[in-house]
């Protein structure tokens, strides 16, 4: 699960289209 929050960080799009949804995530 950590791999694929790493990937979703690393995303530019994905991180600033759903900040909140990653954010989510990690907690």
């Amino acid at each position: 699960a950590q791999c694929l929050e790493v990937g979703v960080f690393d995303t530019p799009p994905f991180y600033s289209n759903s900040t909140d949804s990653f954010r989510n995530t990690v907690e």
